[in-house]
């Protein structure tokens, strides 16, 4: 494919990272591809008791959470022996099963424990500059001191990866090619059966793959040229005269593309390219300030006047089997909107960045939909297919991390309202200083520490959390008996009321 093959169109799709690279903050910590639960879910009964802003527990069947804010929080699954802690969030967190772990203290120091049935553990520790790695099979052993030294097995594609004092000496090597290097990258040279690679940087440079490839280059980056696909129908070949003159062309001229006074990273002053084969068309200008490019086989479509107007779009979407597809829009660098149909989740997104995010999803495997709406720094309203709500006010967090929210909003929240699928409710006011939890059959009252709990089997009335408690059991025989609470202990109960 032409795009792929050209590098003046391949900066193309550079501000179109940039809108990824927002949307890939707003999913921090709502993973698309992993939809483990970091908080009581379902449609059981729930207990709920809270302190202020500081505490808050819950617990139902097969499931309990804890919170102390900001500093630790715990969330445990015993069906699925799955936990989720975090200490002072983001700093910290850990997630979980019986069969692999992974922790992290702001990257820095990260850990990942797997347990495979057929090679047994699997421990992976990076403590920067330290990076260790132990498991029962020879291969998942590895250590490194950066930059000092370091040996590596399935490290960043390759095979194995050993560096001495990093530049002075480098070696990989993968499947059957190795490539050994002396003072990186001066100094190169790598070897297969049917692949060679040699360097002295900048002079010269050699790249050759038996009916695959040849790359050369002269001073580099002033002269470079090649060929690539010589194992297909129809070679390609190229040239760069830079800055000045880049061209590539294809045996029988169905692929042809050229460039004029081309700068890293902002594209050539004039630039167009054609694939006769796959009817793809691709013109630039300003440095790729004007950007368009057609594909009728892939259905790409591509159209920038930046910073003004962008438009990107890959499949079609009126095709009935269509697999995936894509499509991005912004005005000025600030609003855009984005939509994505896959196999695992369907989404369409619309943010004017950072005061507004409008984002939908559909998960096709549990099918669920969820949509999230926030007014940075107003509120933020979250409400999905399985019957719960949440709607918050004020939201400090200028992207989407619901953990983060979770874990510092209670000490800058002045509403907070939750509806869960089991149909019970949450309302609290002023920092959580006022709030109540209630449903159908029972209501709980919390104010700056006093509590007040009514059910038809139990009344009561703490405060701060037991330092002082009166309680009313309802027994089975309807009668009424009482229970007190004294510095946290219970002085009063009986085995009726024990059972309770």
């Amino acid at each position: 494919m032409l795009i792929k093959d050209n590098y003046i169109l391949k900066l193309m799709r550079s501000f179109f990272c940039i809108i990824l690279i927002i949307v890939g903050l707003s999913f921090f910590c709502t993973s698309i591809s992993a939809r483990l639960p970091t908080e009581v879910d379902g449609y059981a009964k729930r207990d709920y008791w809270q302190f202020i802003f500081l505490l808050d527990s819950t617990k139902t069947i097969g499931q309990s959470e804890f919170n102390f804010h900001p500093f630790y929080s715990q969330y445990t699954n015993y069906e699925k022996a799955y936990d989720y802690s975090t200490v002072l969030y983001p700093i910290f967190y850990s997630h979980g099963t019986n069969y692999w772990r992974r922790w992290t203290w702001l990257y820095f120091f990260s850990g990942d424990d797997f347990y495979h049935q057929d090679t047994g553990e699997d421990k992976d520790l990076l403590l920067f500059p330290l990076s260790i790695g132990s498991g029962d099979a020879e291969e998942d052993s590895y250590f490194g001191i950066f930059p000092i030294y370091g040996k590596f097995n399935d490290f960043l594609g390759f095979d194995e990866f050993t560096y001495f004092m990093l530049n002075l000496y480098v070696s990989w090597s993968y499947k059957d090619y190795t490539a050994y290097s002396f003072l990186w990258p001066i100094f190169l040279y790598g070897s297969s059966p049917t692949r060679t690679e040699f360097r002295i940087f900048p002079f010269y440079s050699s790249k050759t793959k038996e009916d695959k490839y040849a790359r050369r280059s002269v001073l580099w980056p002033f002269f470079q040229w090649g060929s690539l696909g010589l194992d297909r129908k129809e070679a390609r070949h190229y040239f760069l005269f830079w800055p000045f003159w880049s061209q590539k062309w294809s045996d029988n001229d169905n692929l042809f593309s050229w460039s004029f006074l081309w700068l890293p990273y902002l594209g050539g002053l004039v630039s167009y390219g054609r694939e006769d084969v796959k009817e793809e068309v691709g013109v630039t200008a300003l440095f790729s300030f004007f950007q368009y490019y057609d594909s009728k086989t892939t259905g790409i479509n591509k159209l920038i006047l930046f910073p003004f107007f962008g438009y990107y779009r890959f499949g079609q979407q009126e095709e009935e089997y269509e697999a995936y597809y894509n499509e991005g829009l912004f005005i000025t660098p600030l609003f855009a909107r984005l939509r994505t149909y896959s196999a695992i989740v369907d989404t369409d997104y619309h943010f004017f960045v950072p005061l507004y995010w409008n984002m939908k999803r559909y998960y096709h495997k549990t099918r669920e939909e969820e949509s999230y709406v926030k007014v940075w720094p107003f509120f933020q309203y979250i409400e999905n297919s399985e019957g719960s709500s949440e709607f918050r006010s004020l939201v400090l967090w200028p992207w989407r991390s619901d953990q983060f929210e979770k874990t510092w909003g209670p000490f800058y929240s002045l509403i907070e309202y939750q509806h869960f699928e089991n149909e019970d409710k949450y309302l609290s006011f002023l920092f959580r200083s006022v709030s109540t939890y209630w449903n159908d059959n029972e209501s709980n009252y919390f104010v700056m520490g006093l509590e007040w709990h009514n059910s038809p089997e139990h009344t009561s009335f703490e405060i701060l959390g037991g330092l002082f408690g009166v309680h009313k059991y309802i027994l089975d025989n309807g009668e009424g008996d009482w229970a007190f609470e004294f510095l946290w202990i219970d002085i009063s109960r009986d085995e009726e009321i024990e059972a309770l």
